[in-house]
């Protein structure tokens, strides 16, 4: 019998020159470049993608007036509760990339998540919820 995890989650992205006002430029800040932070993100995001036995998790990003957000979606067959964790080390890795992108930027050019939250619906089991919180993507109890 198959055994298949549903997947559902929000990420939401805060772009500090998408969300300040700066009197040099008389307007947004120079480094303002929402294509490049959603360019960055679907590079990243196609990465070791988890996969059922039909098919990945599609990933959908889009620009929002705060920055970007990612949405997850997914009917993955024959992926179980031990293969729900890969969800969590694909989510931390992508976070990993984005801090070493930010590391050689101005602070209004960081792109970091403000917000998280994907819930794993494993059948014949309890449902997983990963959040980001302390800097990572955990799994809430």
């Amino acid at each position: 019998m198959s055994q298949w995890t549903h997947v559902l989650g929000v990420i939401r992205y805060d772009y500090m020159a998408q969300n300040i006002w700066t009197s040099e430029t008389n307007g947004r800040p120079k480094c303002y470049n929402p294509n490049e932070k959603i360019k960055l993100l679907k590079k990243l995001y196609k990465k070791d993608i988890p996969s059922g036995s039909e098919g990945p998790l599609q990933v959908h990003i889009h620009n929002s007036n705060r920055g970007p957000a990612v949405t997850i979606t997914g009917d993955l067959r024959d992926f179980g509760k031990d293969e729900v964790l890969n969800i969590k080390y694909w989510l931390n890795s992508i976070d990993k990339e984005i801090k070493k992108y930010n590391e050689d930027k101005e602070f209004d050019d960081f792109l970091e998540i403000r917000d998280a939250i994907i819930s794993c619906n494993v059948e014949y089991s309890d449902t997983v919820l990963f959040v980001y919180k302390d800097d990572s993507f955990k799994m809430e109890k």
